[in-house]
């Protein structure tokens, strides 16, 4: 997600793609996660605000996957299974369980990291970005 609010590597191709979805979808820890990552990597407390201020503007025009008992459940199994972080299975379930609700389109799934990459296609999602430069 904050790929898509700041100039930064893989910037211009989730703004590209984004751009060219008929919906863009995440997990609700989403939020949670992109305010850190904001705050951790800003240096004045304006470029938090301005970070901020870019995710609630962007945050009402997504699908939200509630992350309940059953996405923990089903996030502990991939986490198991592919040997995942906690937060990483969680995505990846959330991924899982809006694909399955919109089947047949085809659902994207945006990371930067091999491990959940390498999960996400083995569970038949295609990859953003196609390959890791």
């Amino acid at each position: 997600m904050v790929r898509l609010l700041r100039a930064e590597p893989g910037h211009d191709v989730v703004s590209e793609i984004s751009s060219q979805a008929s919906e863009r979808a995440t997990s609700v820890i989403t939020y949670a996660e992109s305010r850190s990552a904001i705050a951790r990597s800003a240096g004045v407390a304006s470029e938090t605000r301005r970070g901020r201020t870019a995710l609630d503007a962007l945050w009402p025009q997504l699908t939200r996957v509630t992350a309940d008992e059953a996405l923990a459940l089903e996030a502990g199994a991939l986490a198991e299974r592919h040997r995942l972080r906690g937060m990483d299975a969680l995505h990846l379930a959330s991924a899982l369980r809006y694909a399955a609700g919109v089947a047949p389109q085809i659902v994207v799934f945006a990371s930067w990291d091999r491990d959940q990459r390498a999960a996400a296609r083995a569970e038949g999602l295609e990859l953003l970005p196609a390959r890791l430069g």
